[in-house]
């Protein structure tokens, strides 16, 4: 079994899209990897029993995009021989021009590294089996599962860390002209990293989840198409594959799907920004203030913040307004709201340098009325 036809059919398929066409691919890269793996162990004794090829990464969610990386792992129980096995999985991979991420493991050997390198811990998170020993490959992941969690602290922190490098690295996607879809604030990877931290402790609040899904779905589709139109497995909108991005996924107006797509960034960068910094503070870590972004340079603007009174000192910063527990709260939030209230609330905020209470802007959200028009002085 070859994949070329049937992959080439599935991304000539304008109607497959997003995860829809992520789990075609995944699936059928299964099914030729299987094929490939039964070929390779017939004759031999056992017949692959205490072996198993596992997908990890991307790849384990079966969001395979069109150029990402075939990250598997072939793993065995105990020290085994298996050159021969590896040469037959990997080579026809290679020979179809396709990018794999491989690697051979013992069992021992593979949680080692989970133990000590995040990138494999979080790649174990997602490990699929594809074909060989099931048993092996439940308890790959059960183990990694475990170990993910008993090491939480040190994992979360790590996390934490990486989630503000990658920010410094790649922008905010939500208001960059050509944004990094993937590896921006807002981008996929910030999902990817609070599903982590999810794995090690409960970090998400109730609605998180279903906002999440929604938005990735958004830019989980640009960046298929992004990767089907150019060839390449690039994660930037450059301003020339905007338009043809667009229209591929049934936008007659490209400006239309860039602001579907930057509100998807913000719901994202929102979330998570709140997720890291109900995690940092778990961990007794500093506030996670002066992020980049809009409200982190309008901080640096309009001066010093003030963030850090302790949590249970609670300070009347406007008319209705006080800063508790490190956020920005109705001081009152079955009060009534006036028309300004919006504005008092998002001023102290930017002033202060720290978020708005959750609970008091979705008061805000029903309870404020519009501005009059003119507004008032």
């Amino acid at each position: 079994m070859a994949p070329g036809p049937d992959r080439q059919r599935l991304l000539a398929t304008t109607s497959l899209t997003g995860s829809a066409l992520c789990r075609q691919l995944s699936d059928h890269t299964d099914a030729w990897l299987a094929s490939l793996f039964d070929a390779a162990v017939a004759g031999r004794a056992g017949a692959g029993s205490g072996m198993a090829l596992v997908a990890v990464g991307g790849y384990g969610r079966r969001e395979l995009s069109p150029n990402s990386d075939i990250d598997v792992v072939l793993v065995t129980a105990r020290p085994t021989p298996v050159d021969d096995i590896a040469e037959a999985l990997w080579y026809p991979v290679w020979d179809e021009g396709l990018k794999l991420g491989h690697a051979v493991r013992t069992l021992d050997e593979a949680l080692g590294l989970a133990a000590t390198d995040l990138d494999t811990a979080t790649s174990m998170l997602a490990v699929r089996h594809i074909a060989g020993d099931e048993a092996v490959s439940a308890e790959l992941l059960g183990r990694s599962e475990e170990l993910w969690r008993k090491r939480a602290t040190t994992w979360l922190a790590e996390l934490s860390a990486s989630v503000r490098q990658r920010h410094l690295s790649a922008g905010d996607a939500a208001f960059l002209l050509e944004p990094d879809i993937k590896d921006g604030r807002g981008g996929l990877r910030d999902v990817h990293a609070v599903h982590w931290a999810e794995a090690a402790r409960s970090v998400m609040l109730a609605g998180d989840d279903a906002a999440f899904t929604d938005a990735y779905a958004v830019l989980l589709d640009a960046r298929v198409e992004l990767h089907r139109r150019t060839g390449r497995a690039g994660n930037v909108l450059l301003l020339q594959e905007q338009d043809a991005v667009a229209h591929s996924l049934g936008y007659d107006d490209t400006d239309a799907f860039m602001r579907r797509l930057s509100a998807a960034a913000r719901t994202i960068a929102w979330r998570s920004d709140e997720v890291w910094e109900r995690v940092d503070a778990s961990l007794g870590g500093t506030r996670r203030n002066g992020r980049s972004g809009p409200v982190g340079s309008l901080v640096g603007r309009l001066g010093r913040r003030r963030s850090d009174v302790p949590a249970d000192e609670p300070r009347q910063l406007d008319v209705g307004v006080v800063l508790r527990d490190g956020r920005v709260h109705l001081e009152d939030p079955e009060s009534a709201c006036d028309a300004l209230m919006v504005l008092r609330v998002a001023v102290a905020a930017a002033t202060e340098g720290v978020r708005i209470d959750r609970a008091s802007l979705q008061h805000l959200a029903t309870a404020a009325p519009p501005l009059p028009q003119p507004w008032p002085p």
